[in-house]
């Protein structure tokens, strides 16, 4: 890079670390925007922004650990934004680094780009038009878990933390919940977000974090099947317009599954982290598969610490890349391929040591036989997709890997499958926990996502191909030929994502919309009916006056109600999560009294507070309470506005 260029990209990173400092909003963003394009790493924009993201998301998961010690507010994210961007322009300082050229706009940028935006902005659109109210209804309904991975980002953005105080005093819920997210979400949010938060305005900011995480992880995906095409395709004596064309057809095939396809369930339910994890996963191993010397020495770490804190599993997949790494480095120069593999390991270990009392939540579990028992209970959650496919994909991978063997890098035809089959291999440890409680194996939860894992990584190898076919096709036949087999190919494609553009439920019963669309319809209906998020939001704002009082709705739906009325209340606790786990369903009857009294008889440090809509509930609520202390049960009124 000439000095000139060096001269006008410092002084570019410049005015956004101070816009950082002076007005954080446009600063984030600047700064945002200039980690993705400016460091000396990538030869394209999409694969700089991607290394740069698994970069700070493997730092995120170092430095900000789970129940980690470093605070987490203004100052410190800051501090931490702004000391990646002066870390990333330092590098333009190395000889070797100085001279690493400003890429020209490819075809794939654009497409990942585009795609990228679209995906986040229609639920971001969404989000920013409702009320907290609705936002709540809307995340409320439409998956169950956002409630769980909301807990940790309110919880550490109120405290300015990842270590959280419950009002109850027991150990605090979700304190080990997979912590790379929400400290990501965290960190960025104390920085654009107000100086003095409440819960229930959080909610917003907690959605548009959670679709703009979502939307990167499938522009993590388009680029690495983009990317893929576009090398395979050199390999078959193609012209290089129709090469880029290929990696352009990848790139939006897996844009529009991003858009339409049911990988969009998955972020309906909640269950972002473990998209991020499989897109981690995805970009750490096919960049060490490229280039497992220049890019995967960095790459590979940073992506498997983060994996780790998202979904830590997936990081089983990323094992033989290392090895590989490991072994060219040592075949270039012993010493440095001896500290790579120490570091990494020592580091990798110490990770994976934090992570394995959180594992799937298991920390209470001391034998295997126990570990794979209380896994394999669980037989409801997962999001549907296409199980045969997610079941093929191993063995079509492997086949992938033989057919480009002779035509391409033996390393990157080596490690292609790799996350496949490990995902597959965790399918079938999940299936053991899953036989031993005699639960169904195509129902228990960990089997299912684990096979979910296998397909989505599959999905961008399986596109690429597709794309590379259609190219290679279209050079050997005439221009009639070719637009025909370009048209079945794009219809076909179109199918698997359901019928667009028309409402499919009024041609037949058995016709479904494409996953996106459905999503999206579900998540509009419940914010034009917010009557839940209402209900929830005011109910917790009834709890807030005695926020240290365990709140129970007692004209609501149950568990997952409190649940959230608790998150937007306080800190929740193991104990209070036990408690609303153990109440009856509802509608909540006498005998409910009498097991809240047993429970607060039992516990001495307890204390609930009945909140109820109706005078009628309110009265019979009011004479039950009556003779407890004031300081042990309340009855408050929820006020519907």
């Amino acid at each position: 890079m000439k000095l000139r260029s060096l001269i006008v990209i410092n002084a570019l990173a410049t005015i956004a670390l101070i816009f950082l400092w002076t007005v954080p909003r446009v600063g984030f963003v600047m700064v945002a925007m200039a980690l993705m394009v400016l460091p000396p790493w990538g030869r394209s924009y999409a694969q700089r922004a991607v290394i740069s993201g698994l970069v700070l998301v493997g730092v995120i998961a170092v430095a900000f650990p789970r129940a980690g010690s470093l605070p987490i507010d203004q100052l410190s994210a800051s501090v931490f934004f702004g000391g990646l961007l002066v870390v990333a322009m330092a590098l333009r300082l190395i000889p070797n680094l100085r001279a690493w050229p400003m890429p020209r706009v490819s075809g794939i940028d654009v497409v990942v780009g585009v795609f990228t935006a679209v995906i986040a902005a229609v639920p971001v659109r969404t989000f920013l038009a409702s009320t907290s109210e609705q936002a709540i209804a809307s995340l409320f309904h439409t998956g169950w878990d956002n409630q769980g991975h909301l807990v940790p980002f309110l919880n550490t953005v109120m405290a300015g933390s990842s270590q959280w105080v419950s009002a109850d005093g027991s150990d605090p819920w979700n304190q080990s919940y997979p912590a790379v997210h929400t400290h990501l979400w965290s960190l960025a949010q104390v920085v654009v977000g107000s100086q003095t938060p409440d819960r229930i305005s959080l909610v917003i900011p907690y959605a548009v974090w959670v679709a703009l995480s979502f939307a990167a992880a499938m522009g993590v995906l388009m680029w690495v099947s983009g990317d893929l095409a576009r090398r395979l395709a050199g390999n078959f004596d193609l012209p290089r317009n129709q090469v880029n064309t290929a990696g352009i057809l990848s790139a939006l095939g897996v844009g529009f599954f991003g858009v339409f396809g049911s990988v969009q369930f998955l972020y309906s339910a909640g269950f972002t982290n473990f998209v991020m994890a499989v897109s981690v996963a995805a970009g750490a191993s096919y960049l060490t598969a490229r280039d497992p010397v220049r890019l995967g020495w960095f790459v590979l770490p940073f992506g498997a610490w983060a994996t780790a804190g998202l979904w830590t599993p997936l990081t089983l997949g990323l094992v033989p890349a290392g090895l590989v790494v490991a072994y060219l480095l040592i075949r270039t120069r012993a010493w440095l391929g001896i500290v790579w593999l120490l570091v990494v390991s020592g580091v990798g270990a110490m990770t994976l040591l934090s992570q394995a009392n959180a594992l799937l939540g298991e920390s209470s579990v001391d034998s295997v036989r126990g570990f794979t028992e209380t896994v394999g209970v669980v037989g409801v959650g997962m999001t549907g997709f296409n199980l045969t496919l997610g079941m093929a994909a191993p063995i079509i991978s492997v086949f992938m890997a033989i057919v480009i063997w002779n035509r391409s890098s033996k390393v990157l035809a080596a490690l292609l499958p790799i996350p496949v089959l490990a995902s597959a291999a965790l399918a079938l440890l999940f299936v053991t926990g899953a036989d031993s409680v005699e639960t169904s194996r195509l129902t228990s939860y960990y089997v299912l996502k684990s096979l979910n894992a296998g397909y989505l990584l599959f999905i961008p190898l399986l596109i690429a191909a597709a794309a590379l076919a259609v190219a290679v096709l279209v050079a050997r036949l005439n221009r009639l030929h070719a637009a025909l087999v370009t048209i079945s190919v794009f219809v076909v494609g179109v199918s698997t994502f359901g019928f667009i553009g028309f409402n499919a439920d009024q041609v037949s019963v058995n016709i479904s919309k494409a996953p996106g669309i459905s999503v999206a319809q579900e998540r509009e209906q419940w914010i034009q009916h917010p009557y839940m998020g209402i209900q929830i939001a005011n109910s917790a704002r009834a709890a807030q006056t005695q926020a240290d009082f365990t709140p129970v709705v007692w004209q609501g739906i149950g568990t997952l109600e409190n649940l959230w009325v608790l998150t937007l209340t306080n800190v929740v606790s193991n104990d209070q999560s036990k408690f609303y786990a153990d109440l009856p369903q509802t509608p909540y009857r006498p005998m409910t009294l009498v097991q809240i009294s047993e429970y607060i008889y039992a516990n001495p440090a307890s204390r609930v507070q009945l909140l109820w809509r109706t005078p009628e509930v309110g009265a019979e609520l009011q004479q039950w309470a009556a003779p407890f202390p004031t300081e042990r049960i309340m009855t408050p009124e929820v006020v519907i506005r």
